[in-house]
Parts: structure tokens; C-alpha cells; sequence
């Protein structure tokens, strides 16, 4: 059968993320790997009743096919949040559903990549999008991820050398996966003006912005770009229940149009049944803010309980980031590979995610991702003094 896969696929096969969810669910196992939303936050009781009106009142409509680029109701509603949000008139016709992030990461390769085509990423960056990417035997070019953001050398440089071969910059500017990493609004400014500079579009996945801990942003990229080159990537995943699988594109109206098309022949739609019940939440603004004020803190308080941990137990021997929201801790641990401390922490009952598949080209083996958000303060503790006494026994 191996035989027969397209050689486009064949670098695919990467198990590291299949197997953090297997091992986040087996008994016995701390889980420090997965960013997965606490399910104890989900709004069970309101989802059923909402379900159940629905269906009641619209359910054949509900459960019958649907228009690709996702529910009108829906997109209006994006578009508003975003319009004054931003600052900025956008339309119903520059939103797409898509069925979560990931689909729309596939679908912008699949409309822009070529084979051998350049892509820009931070470094390191989300290795699920690599894979998406990946899929078009694309290559990558790096820049340096700061504290606060790119290294704006680099990116020019790159742009000046590969202006022909680049197709667009990714980036995840707003509490990043995996850094926890935040830009600041200078290095926003300075990435817009390069972007206009050379004409070159950049891709902002932005799924982590609204779980700030204290001071909400004000400049998403999109929102300081007057060139139409920024694409927006949103999500309902963190906010509300990733089940769902609902995401969005935001992005000019052509763009939309020639993604819908291209989105027909993949899934015809998102599950409408989704939609509405998604449409059902955000149309109450307020009520969906309280819903999204309580993931916050509760983020906060286990984010902020991780960093304690690890100042109690590891600050002599490892560095990590104090992110500001998400759910997202670095580790850099000199001296250890953690390709090595990954197996002996699984077989000592913890997981957690290795940092090498983060990089797109030359990856490093001293650095892993914690996850916080599904762990009570116990199992956050219990977690840092295995990986402390592991470190310890590999240093």
C-alpha cells in the first residue's frame, strides 16, 4: 500500500500529535501536552436547550444541505464583531466558515502553493500548520521569534532575496502557539509596513487572541492593514467547544469567493447544525462575553499557578515565557535532549509536547510546550516535580 501514496505525502507521516491525544486520555497519565479547552467550561446545559429549540423550530431547514461559505446569519454576525472591533467596515462577503482552523490553513495552501514555493513562518511555529503546508512540498524560511515578536531584519531580508518565491508570511502574532508569545504594537506596525513594502500577503492566525489574562489588544495585523494583504484565521474552538469544528477566514471578497469555490470540493459546507448552534451564542453579545470572561480567568489562575510551580521547582535549571493569555507555557532546557526526557517522563506517567516539530527547518531538541488549560492545581504540581526530578537525573 506504501507504495502507492503520492510522494507529496510520504514526509507526512508525523505520530507526535496522534499520540499526545491518545496519551492525554490514558488513565494514569498528567497531561502537559494537549491545548485543549478545559471541557468542565463547556455550556452543556445551554447547548442542549439550544439544541433542542433548533430543532424544534427549524430543524429540516437545519439539517438540510447548506451554502458553502457558511450560514448568512453567522457571517453577518462575524462581520459586525469585527467591524467594530477593528475599527473597520467588513462585510458578510468577506467571511468563509470554515470547519475549524485547520481547514482553512489547507484550503489557503491549496488556492496559493506551488511545489517549492517559499513560505515565511516564525520560529519556531504551529507544526500543525506545517503539515498542512507540507502537503504542497513547499519550503520555509524562519524568523527569529523574540519576546516581543519577529526579528524585522530577518523578515526583510528574506523578503528581499525570495520576493519571487515567497507566497505569504504565516504567524501567530497574539499569544502564540507555542511560545505564549505576544507582539508588540510596534513590531505589528513595522510587520504592516513590510508587508505593503513588498506587496506580500501574510496569513494572521489569530486563535487566542480573546483569551487574554488582563489587557485585551487593540491591533490585530489585520486591523492596521490598509493593502488588503492580511488574511484573518479565527476560531470558536477556544471560546466555546471545539467539537463543533467551526473556524473562519476573513479576507477581500475575491479572495472569499475563489476559497468558497475551492472549499466546495472538499466538503460542499461546515455542519450547518454547528452554525446555528454557534449563531445561537454570539448573536447575545454580552451573554457571550460573560462566557469567555470566565475561561479567562480560569486560564489566568491555572496559567499563573504553572509559572509559581515552575519557579519552585525549576528556576535554576530551565527558562520559559510568562505569557499574558492563551494556553501555552516554553520551556528551553539547556543541556537536555528532550527527545530523550519525553520518553522517560511518559514512562514515568507525564506527557508533554516536544519542541522539535515546532521547527520548520532545523529543529532544536531543548525546548518542550506546556499546556495548562485542563489540569487542576495538583496535577499542575505533580506534573512540574516529575519533569523537575527527570531533568535533574538527565543534566
Amino acid at each position: 500500500m506504501n507504495t502507492k501514496f503520492a510522494q507529496r505525502v510520504k514526509k507526512l507521516i508525523d505520530p507526535t500529535l496522534e499520540n499526545s491525544f491518545k496519551l492525554s486520555s490514558k488513565q494514569g497519565i498528567i497531561s502537559l501536552a494537549n491545548g485543549m479547552p478545559d471541557p468542565a467550561l463547556f455550556p452543556i446545559k445551554e447547548i442542549n436547550l439550544a439544541v433542542k429549540k433548533l430543532l424544534e423550530n427549524d430543524g429540516q431547514k437545519i439539517l438540510q444541505y447548506g451554502q458553502t461559505a457558511g450560514i448568512l446569519e453567522l457571517r453577518k454576525t462575524i462581520a459586525q464583531y469585527y467591524s467594530n472591533k477593528w475599527n473597520k467596515n467588513i462585510s458578510f462577503d468577506e467571511v468563509l466558515i470554515t470547519t475549524g482552523s485547520q481547514q482553512a490553513l489547507d484550503l489557503l495552501g491549496k488556492t496559493f502553493l506551488e511545489k517549492d514555493d517559499y513560505v515565511i513562518t516564525e520560529n519556531p511555529t504551529y507544526f500543525v500548520a506545517l503539515s498542512a503546508f507540507n502537503g504542497y512540498e513547499v519550503q520555509y524560511k524562519t524568523i527569529q521569534l523574540k519576546e516581543d515578536g519577529v526579528d524585522i531584519k530577518q523578515l526583510e531580508n528574506h523578503l528581499i532575496k525570495n520576493k519571487e518565491k515567497i507566497k505569504f508570511i504565516y504567524v501567530i502574532p497574539t499569544f502564540q502557539n507555542p511560545s505564549g508569545n505576544c507582539w508588540s504594537t510596534d513590531i505589528r506596525k513595522k510587520v504592516i509596513k513590510l508587508i505593503a513594502k513588498y506587496n506580500c500577503l501574510l496569513i494572521e492566525d489569530d486563535p487566542y487572541s480573546e483569551l487574554y489574562f488582563d489587557n485585551q489588544l487593540s491591533h490585530s495585523l489585520i486591523s492596521l492593514d490598509r493593502q488588503g494583504l492580511v488574511i484573518y484565521l479565527g476560531t470558536f474552538s477556544k471560546t466555546f467547544c471545539p467539537g463543533l469544528r467551526i473556524g473562519y477566514i476573513i479576507g477581500q471578497k475575491e479572495l472569499i469567493k475563489k476559497l468558497s469555490l475551492i472549499k466546495q470540493g472538499m466538503d460542499l459546507h461546515s455542519p450547518t447544525l454547528s452554525q446555528y448552534l454557534i449563531y445561537e451564542f454570539v448573536k447575545d453579545e454580552p451573554k457571550f462575553n460573560m462566557h469567555i470572561n470566565k475561561i479567562r480567568l480560569h486560564y489566568k489562575e491555572k496559567c499563573q499557578y504553572m509559572l509559581k510551580c515552575l519557579d519552585k521547582y525549576l528556576q535554576n535549571k530551565t527558562t520559559w515565557t510568562s505569557p499574558q493569555g492563551g494556553v501555552f507555557i516554553w520551556l528551553t532546557i539547556p543541556g537536555v535532549d528532550c527527545r530523550e526526557l519525553y520518553k522517560k517522563a511518559i514512562a514515568h506517567g507525564l506527557a508533554f509536547m516536544p519542541g522539535y516539530p515546532f521547527y520548520a527547518n532545523q529543529p532544536k531538541f531543548d525546548t518542550i510546550r506546556l499546556a495548562f488549560a485542563t489540569l487542576s492545581n495538583e496535577e499542575i504540581e505533580k506534573g512540574i516535580k516529575i519533569l523537575r526530578d527527570l531533568i535533574y537525573n538527565l543534566l
